[in-house]
């Protein structure tokens, strides 16, 4: 047998070389799923059975997709255990498939065909059978229907399915069933039409075609002998001239020895004209163009990447490293895995879910699954960098006087770094208070003229220094934030620029808003207040300690010549700290203090929203560039507003303990207390220095609400809360003493 017959056998037994049609290449062959004639929206699209095309593609798809098992999950969201009957039926669906053959199965079939219908089979008491009643607990199995055996109604808006059946007694029958005992997957819709299901292998069909006809190109050229068609014409005198020479050319080129040589043809020339005549004695007549000019390399590729995009496979993941790096193999599996295997996980397990749920009426229970998602090098490196920043930065918010646990859930940390028991000593100077003297002096921020000031660009900053360092407002304002202050003050303006930055969102879209049952500009309100209680109650608690110390001692001296309040003194013993040392601010104190919080967010949220929209609304007018208003809306975060919310809500705090510990001593210990303002500034605001040196009783307040007071002849009035502290504006220096008198 000579080569060319062995070759040709290999191609196929039974290849006619003499009439080879598009019909005899293989890839024309029709596979068990090939039903004709398939329609898709409003076009009458021709079946092409292109699984062999697209089987490289969708087997890296369907070999991962088969690797992952899904599992119900209770309402806790855990795993239940046992798995329920559907799930387990899943596990071991039918006596020919295991679970992994069929998942296999599913997702082949819905990346090339417009839809699978799996058969539910249940139990009616000791027997399995196709369909019936399906119930959540008596699924059996599940088996697969056959492609285009689906019968639709007139409108296409049910069906039913007639197939043959293989009964556990090895009967077979011709049963047909309804869409209430068929599971139905597809991987997406035709939006000209949702009726009409398709897959991705669908969409390249045309392309897959192409491959096919470059596979009976190339079968067809080998089958006639791997030489072009063509025809040699010899102009001879008679026939036996033609015989000769024929018999000439193919003594003169046949074989590989003849290879190379060279064939002398004579052109007569014409008498007439004197010139080359047209008919030379042989000519070449083609009839096909020869194979090795058609770049079907470049044409193949455009195929490939066709079916490579429909199908979001990359050619690493297929196995071809042609150009592979480490680098572009992490990245292509990371694509694979988060934008083909993910989602089709996804559609498959939540509409087979769907659909259980539809025929039983409620699983009562969900199905999920596990992924492994990688990682790339690059990512795992930022990922340590980022937990190293978070460690050094827990670190040093609470070195620097945070709660552990505050600055953990700030963070975003596990609860158990607020476990760890990190502290610091804190250095600050108690109180100095004498019972009963006139006035008794709370320390005094340092002169804030201070050589040591740094105009703070960057909050973060406070971080960095153990030195006292100032947040200094355009308007010349400074104030000394010690220590101690640093975390309440980087959470309080961090939650104020917050709230800020979702004012600016939320003006920004007003215009476009439709309503709803809640004020968005309510919600910002709210988040700010417990952002700004977050970072300021462990403030109150602070000073309420501070305070508390010396106030004790001055309870003491005062109890020394009073016998009734040293009875109540030594009814606590050495527990009587615990009336101002609190690890959870006491209810009543909580409430108050959480009220004024609310009244401050609610009040910063209505000015910011109203210079905001003053802002945009000279824009508008003066025709700003969005570049120019996003400029401006980024210095308006970082300006004075934020920076003078934190620092005047961070005093309050301050004050606001010493008062707490002041009323929890005096009414725990029946000691009548005055509380004093006083002013610590050079130059005090005339309201300040008229009340400077007021003393009043601790339940009383230094100006209510809608009080007015007259002072040089200028009006003061206060619309914001009632005075229980020495705050008469913001940017106020002033501060509360106390003092133990007699009844």
């Amino acid at each position: 047998m000579s080569i060319r017959e062995n070759f040709l056998r290999w191609l196929g037994a039974g290849v006619s070389t003499s009439r080879l049609s598009r019909a005899d290449a293989p890839s024309r062959e029709m596979t068990p799923l090939g039903y004709g004639w398939k329609s898709m929206g409003f076009n009458a699209i021709p079946f092409h059975d292109t699984f062999d095309n697209l089987f490289p593609y969708t087997t890296a798809i369907a070999n991962r997709f088969s690797s992952v098992v899904p599992y119900a999950i209770g309402a806790d969201g855990e795993r239940m255990d046992p798995q329920p009957a559907a799930l387990q039926a899943l596990y071991t669906p039918n006596s020919i498939f295991s679970y992994r053959e069929f998942a296999h199965f599913i997702a082949q079939s819905i990346l090339t065909q417009p839809y699978l219908d799996i058969l539910v089979w249940t139990r009616s008491g000791n027997t399995i059978v196709p369909g019936g009643d399906i119930k959540p607990d008596n699924i059996a199995g599940y088996t697969f229907l056959p492609q285009g055996s689906r019968e639709y109604s007139s409108n296409r808006s049910t069906y039913t399915v007639q197939a043959d059946v293989a009964l556990p007694d090895g009967d077979v029958e011709t049963r047909t069933f309804t869409q209430n005992e068929i599971i139905s997957l597809a991987y997406s819709r035709h939006p000209v039409d949702p009726t009409r299901t398709v897959s991705p292998g669908m969409t390249v069909s045309k392309w897959a075609s192409v491959d096919d006809f470059i596979a009976d190109y190339e079968r067809g050229y080998f089958c006639n002998g791997a030489v072009p068609a063509g025809m040699l014409s010899i102009v001879s005198n008679d026939p036996q001239d033609f015989q000769r020479n024929k018999q000439r050319i193919e003594d003169s080129f046949r074989g590989a020895d003849n290879a190379n040589g060279v064939l002398y043809n004579m052109v007569p020339v014409d008498p007439s004209t004197n010139k080359p005549s047209d008919v030379s004695k042989i000519s070449w007549t083609p009839f096909q163009q020869a194979n090795d000019s058609l770049d079907l390399a470049s044409l193949d590729d455009i195929v490939n990447r066709r079916m490579a995009n429909a199908l979001a496979v990359p050619d690493i993941v297929r196995g071809i490293d042609s150009g592979q790096t480490y680098a572009n193999a992490e990245q292509a599996e990371r694509t694979f895995v988060d934008n083909t295997l993910h989602p089709l996980l996804l559609s498959v397990w939540d509409k087979f879910k769907f659909e259980l749920d539809r025929l039983t009426g409620g699983l009562g229970y969900d199905i999920t699954f596990d992924l492994d998602v990688p990682t790339r090098t690059d990512e795992e490196k930022a990922k340590a960098d980022t937990e190293n920043v978070k460690a050094t930065t827990f670190l040093a918010l609470v070195n620097n006087g945070g709660d552990p646990v505050a600055v953990a859930k700030a963070l975003g940390l596990d609860d158990s770094w607020g476990r760890l028991g990190v502290t610091m000593k804190d250095t600050t100077p108690a109180l100095n208070i004498n019972p009963g003297s006139a006035v008794n002096t709370l320390p005094k921020d340092d002169d804030p003229s201070d050589d040591d000031e740094n105009d703070l660009a960057e909050i973060g900053s406070l971080l960095s220094t153990s030195k006292k360092v100032a947040v200094r407002l355009s308007d010349g304002f400074s104030y000394r934030i010690r220590p101690s202050e640093r975390v309440a003050y980087y959470m309080a303006i961090g939650g104020a620029k917050k709230a800020l930055r979702k004012i600016i969102s939320q003006v920004r879209s007003d215009s476009f808003a439709s309503g709803g049952y809640e004020d968005p500009y309510g919600v910002i309100s709210t988040e700010l207040s417990d952002a700004l209680l977050e970072a300021l109650i462990p403030q109150v608690k602070a000073y309420a300690e501070k305070t508390g110390k010396p106030l004790m001692e001055a309870v003491k001296e005062y109890a020394a010549t009073h016998p009734d309040v040293q009875s109540i003194l030594d009814s606590y013993g050495v527990d009587v700290s615990k009336l101002y040392v609190w690890d959870e601010l006491p209810a009543d104190y909580h409430a108050a203090y959480q009220d004024r919080v609310t009244h401050v967010a609610d009040d910063f949220t209505a000015n910011g929203r109203n210079a905001i929209q003053e802002l945009l609304a000279e824009a508008n007018a003066n025709e700003w560039t969005e570049n120019d208003i996003e400029k401006a809306l980024n210095r308006f975060v970082d300006g004075d507003r934020a920076k003078l919310l934190a620092v005047n809500e961070l005093v309050n705090a301050q004050r606001i303990g010493s008062l707490f510990s002041a009323e929890a001593l005096s009414t725990n210990l029946s000691v009548k207390m005055m509380k004093v303002w006083n002013t610590t500034a050079s130059d005090p605001c005339p309201f300040c220095a008229a009340q400077n040196g007021k003393a009043i009783p601790l339940e009383e307040s230094f100006m209510p609400v809608g009080g007015v007071q007259v002072i040089d002849g200028k009006i003061y009035a206060n619309d914001f809360v009632d005075m229980q502290t020495p705050s008469g504006h913001p940017r106020c220096r002033c501060v509360a003493t106390f003092k133990v008198v007699d009844e």
